[in-house]
């Protein structure tokens, strides 16, 4: 083809369709499953800046180096903060520039096909083969890349938008390379590797590469890929001369892949991701690897039961069912494909491609609990879905002669496009929200999946469940004794419910499972804080730090106790590090203002508060504490102002209405301040608090027997100010 212009048009139908599709999505949330860490909790990516840009290049905290998808997150918090709405839609329009791509590197692919040995399709097809077809296997190949249900996982799922990130880089580069090779076939030459380094397309490929490999390390495979294509399509390796030259122009490509791979292993090792030597036989892995790879093909067949989690087997044996007949699978495609190769060598590529893709992802060094991803499939695809558009525009050409086998096809396509994107809508329904998520694993693996329920779990606590939370979270303990994080979270939902000894019986146990797991010590110290025990808080917040300085929660909470115990320096220097750590740590803003106001200096308490609020606008506390503030500076409509907004945002929040009854009792409101009070007792029925200040108002009222009588209710409570006022 001379023009690449119709290929992008089509490209971009197909990435207009395949966009509409995924529309739903953008009623998507984040998922517990790394959003809240990579995205929610990243305080990195706050700022589009070269300090974010340095730490990007230089993180490798998820055992990956991948600072193009970094740079990726933060440009998606400057343009839409922690709106998933947006983060959403970044993925669907990057997964449509995917598509589109796909279609124009699948024509690049093909047209260089043309004369370069046997057809892609067999030597009887070569006549018939021309540009409309050439569209035909292209957009098809589109199609079932934008539209195949297993690559909802990478465009719904934020945390793994790695290959949505390096997918784009990955098909430059290898169009660039394509124009590469056939640049030097105009120019009738064998150059040396001195004379490719001049060559722009050459160096667009390697720049891409590297910025796919910036995404993903998993594309270090890229140059077998190359190797693969220069023996077809291209037909540079027919020659012995030739092999010299295409192993030379592979150096640099393969010396940054080498660069990556090392630094990925070390990361690996380094967070104990790296499978022991004793731990699984080579063997063994050989075995699971042929399992998923026998799977990944199934699934793309037959695009049902997908789990965004797929747990590990247990015992490995090629004797059995599970393990043998996957291998077999295995072996005999790769023998049909070899056998093949002579007359139809599309088939062995479009094989090799797939596993030299799903290679670095299938378990062989790296430990993981899941054998497969939906995820890792999302490159690999490119083979077997260009032989399947290959052979759907054979067929079309075939059948054109015939009007009833063009009919034919036409329904038989119709009808496989309509279930494949109904099961790709359903699809994009199981990552609505955590809770959804996790329950699709569950329903499909009820036993061997515990990060499931304590995931499901800490849904439910986020969300104030916290029975629910616990039943999750023993469910896992159950499938798994040694599962510290459900241990810590079940003690989370036992402390909401002020069920302190169970939380802390748990929280003894995760922290025997996981010393280091320096959370566990944080919400310890918060337990207890709220039971007075102020020393073993500090112990538990100070132990925190000594295994992470920069944990900025752990710092305020040890300021709070600091404060509680009138150590008011100590807690200031906790405050103004916490800050320090995170400029956007909105509670510790909230921390300062509360020691401030207890010092009494309420103009520096108010701006402490105010930031706090411009943080965390939703938070009623920071209100409640302004209002305070300006009561003691004697605004009292302020306060006023402050008490009600609060309230909007947290309409149980009894305190506040104590605090709005006060002020409006000042300013002689009393009808309002009676309203307030009754709302706190309504709230709060056992708080003595309510009915003193409800006593206040009826004294000074005159009404002396009505407010003894909500003294006594005070004092019955444990309020010694209101035994006093009762008597006199």
């Amino acid at each position: 083809m001379r023009s690449r212009r119709p290929a992008i048009i089509l490209g971009a139908i197909v990435a207009l369709l395949t966009f509409v599709i995924y529309l739903p999505s953008l009623r998507n949330g984040f998922v517990i499953w790394d959003d809240e860490i990579t995205v929610l909790g990243n305080r990195h990516l706050r700022t589009l800046d070269w300090n974010m840009i340095r730490w990007a290049l230089t993180d490798v905290s998820f055992s990956l180096w991948q600072p193009a998808a970094w740079i990726s997150h933060a440009v998606d918090y400057a343009l839409w903060g922690l709106n998933p709405l947006g983060h959403h839609l970044s993925s669907m329009l990057l997964h449509g520039l995917n598509t589109l791509l796909v279609v124009v590197v699948a024509v690049e692919v093909l047209d260089a096909a043309k004369g370069a040995g046997p057809h892609p399709a067999g030597e009887g097809a070569r006549s018939s083969f021309g540009d409309r077809e050439m569209l035909l296997a292209a957009g098809v190949t589109g199609f079932l890349f934008g539209l195949h249900p297993l690559h909802v996982e990478s465009v719904e799922w934020i945390t793994g938008r790695t290959d949505l990130v390096s997918a784009p880089f990955f098909l430059l580069s290898l169009a660039a390379y394509v124009r590469f090779i056939r640049d030097l076939d105009q120019r009738n030459g064998t150059p040396r590797l001195a004379d490719a380094l001049r060559n722009r397309y050459y160096l667009w490929s390697f720049v891409l590469f590297l910025l796919s490999l910036s995404a993903k390390p998993a594309v270090v495979v890229m140059p077998a890929v190359l190797l693969l294509l220069d023996w077809y399509p291209l037909g540079r390796l027919h020659e012995r001369k030739n092999v010299r030259v295409a192993l030379a122009d592979k150096a640099p490509f393969l010396l940054a892949g080498l660069a990556v791979t090392v630094a990925t292993i070390a990361a690996h090792a380094s967070f104990g991701g790296l499978m022991p030597i004793g731990q699984a036989s080579f063997g063994a892995r050989l075995l699971v690897a042929g399992k998923a790879v026998a799977m990944y093909l199934a699934k793309t067949v037959f695009p049902v039961h997908l789990i965004p989690y797929y747990p590990l087997p247990g015992t490995v044996s090629l004797l059995s069912v599970e393990f043998g007949v996957p291998s077999l699978v295995v072996v005999a495609i790769s023998a049909a494909c070899i056998v093949l190769a002579a007359r139809r060598p599309a088939f062995l590529v479009a094989w090799l491609f797939f596993l030299l893709l799903l290679l670095p992802v299938l378990g062989l060094i790296q430990g993981r609990s899941t054998y497969m991803a939906d995820r890792y499939s999302y490159l690999p695809h490119l083979g077997p879905f260009l032989l399947i558009g290959i052979g759907a525009a054979v067929l079309w050409s075939r059948a054109a002669v015939k009007a009833a086998g063009r009919s034919a096809l036409i329904a038989a396509a119709g009808a496989a496009s309509v279930a494949l994107i109904m099961l790709t809508v359903n699809q994009i329904g199981v990552w609505k929200d955590t809770i959804h998520l996790w329950s699709a694993v569950i329903g499909q693996e009820p036993e061997r999946a515990p990060i499931a329920y304590n995931n499901r779990g800490l849904a439910f606590l986020t969300e104030g469940q916290f029975d629910r939370a616990i039943e999750d979270c023993s469910r896992a303990i159950a499938l798994d004794p040694g599962y510290y994080l459900a241990y810590y979270n079940r003690g989370k939902a036992y402390a909401g419910k002020k069920q302190f000894d169970r939380a802390l019986n748990d929280y003894a146990r995760a922290v025997e499972l996981k010393p280091q797991y320096a959370d566990t010590y944080i919400a310890r110290g918060q337990a207890f804080s709220l039971l007075g025990q102020f020393d073993r808080a500090l112990a538990d917040y100070t132990a925190a730090l000594s295994l992470d300085p920069e944990l900025f929660d752990a710092r305020a909470g040890r300021g709070m106790v600091y404060l509680e115990t009138g150590r008011f320096d100590q807690a200031l220097a906790d405050f103004d590090g916490a800050i320090a750590l995170n400029p956007d740590y909105a509670a510790a803003y909230l921390y300062r203002g509360m020691l401030f106001r207890q010092l009494g200096k309420y103009d520096l308490a108010i701006e402490e508060y105010t930031r706090a609020i411009a943080l965390s606008p939703g938070d009623a506390e920071p209100y409640n504490n302004r209002g305070v503030a300006y009561k003691h500076l004697g605004q009292l409509d302020m306060a006023i102002a402050d008490y009600s907004q609060a309230i909007n945002r947290n309409p149980g929040f009894a305190l506040a209405y104590c605090n709005r009854g006060v002020a409006y009792g000042m300013l002689g409101h009393d009808a309002e301040a009676l309203q307030d009070f009754d709302r706190a007792i309504a709230i709060a029925p056992e708080w003595s608090r309510a009915y003193r200040d409800r006593g206040d108002l009826f004294r000074r009222q005159g009404n002396t027997p009505r407010a003894r009588k909500e003294y006594a209710r005070a004092c019955s409570l444990g309020d010694t100010a209101a035994c006093t006022a009762a008597r006199q």
